[in-house]
């Protein structure tokens, strides 16, 4: 794996380097909430998320590996805080402009939309199951098929994105003033963690990122005195930027001490420094973006290949294993994006 931290190191030094031969290290970065930073920061992300599920599949015997299994465990189940907060920024923002024609659009353009695809990859998990005789029984079949269960695919993930979505169209079709419908979702959504603390009190990982939710409708509907008040004062950004960091890194060394609070107070101070550091810094970075534009791909479709290898036996050489799971899943992604868009354009947006 010293072969891909090698990748990942050159990739993020030609964009550093780039910046600063451009003169913008110190720039303003104003669109530190746009589209293309959001893609590119979820880019990065997704490619952490390829890294820790692929770290599940395989023992590392060299230690020149061990620091990047390391690193994709210090961040943990944080990898995906920052999708979760920019869905519930990209909501409250779409909410804003197109008001309650795109409210009502939910159900089929949100909702069904997100459980059709991920069905459809669910049914390559189930052409996979049968090739290799991976034998699972109905009621986990039809379970998985609303994300409450798995034939080996991820699905926690899409499970809460779907409840969060679902949150959101009863609380803004309630008509009240957006901030009590915010307000709404953020209650509704410390209510599903309530109860999945209960079902899935083993599995943390259902339930303990999905506040930055609601957290980033918050942040859309303040964003206007956030950035009035803080944001344009750089003075104040670089020792909000240091003690973020201070707290992310201490939460992280004393996680057995109150590990649900540290793990929210972690979770806080992470998405404080997600805004801090992409308003610091501009970071454009073609790779990372594109990584961006497949991040539903990649995070459905990346266990196939890694349970079909590992079936046939190819895990033997992780680095081979590695190159044939990241090949095969862009690969996977590229082809599934380009049928499930097309069927899109026949079927659902009619």
């Amino acid at each position: 794996m010293s072969l891909l931290v090698l990748v990942l190191a050159t990739i993020i030094g030609v964009t550093i380097f780039r910046t600063w031969q451009n003169r913008q290290i110190l720039k303003w970065q104003e669109n530190y909430l746009s589209i293309a930073t959001s893609q590119t920061v979820k880019g990065f992300f997704v490619i952490l998320i390829f890294l820790s599920h692929f770290n599940s599949y395989v023992l590392y015997t060299d230690p020149v590996d061990l620091p990047l299994a390391d690193f994709c465990k210090f961040f943990g189940q944080l990898i995906v805080a920052p999708f979760f907060f920019y869905s519930g920024y990209g909501v409250y923002e779409s909410i804003k402009k197109k008001g309650n024609d795109y409210i009502r659009s939910f159900p089929k353009r949100r909702i069904l939309k997100t459980l059709y695809h991920f069905d459809l990859a669910i049914l390559l998990f189930v052409a996979l199951n049968y090739v290799f005789e991976i034998h699972y029984n109905l009621k986990t079949i039809l379970l998985s098929l609303i994300a409450w269960d798995d034939i080996g695919n991820s699905n926690w993930f899409i499970f809460g994105i779907l409840v969060t979505y679902l949150l959101s169209y009863i609380a803004f079709r309630l008509k009240i003033q957006s901030k009590y419908s915010i307000m709404i979702v953020f209650l509704l959504t410390l209510g599903y963690i309530a109860l999945l603390y209960f079902f899935r009190k083993t599995e943390p990982w259902w339930y303990n990122t999905i506040v930055c939710y609601p957290l980033g409708m918050l942040y859309s509907y303040f964003k206007d005195p956030i950035e009035n008040h803080i944001l344009k004062k750089r003075w104040i950004l670089w020792p909000v930027a240091v003690s973020s960091t201070s707290v992310f890194v201490a939460c992280y060394m004393y996680a057995d001490c109150f590990a649900t609070v540290m793990f929210q107070v972690r979770v806080l101070s992470f998405l404080v420094l997600l805004v801090v550091w992409t308003r610091l810094f501009p970071a454009p970075n073609a790779i990372f973006k594109w990584f961006g534009n497949y991040v539903f791909e990649i995070y459905i479709l990346q266990r196939i290949p890694m349970i079909a290898y590992a079936q046939l036996g190819m895990d033997r050489s992780v680095y081979v294993y590695f190159g044939l799971c990241a090949a095969t899943t862009l690969l996977l992604g590229i082809v599934f994006k380009y049928v499930v868009n097309y069927m899109d354009s026949k079927v659902l947006m009619k």
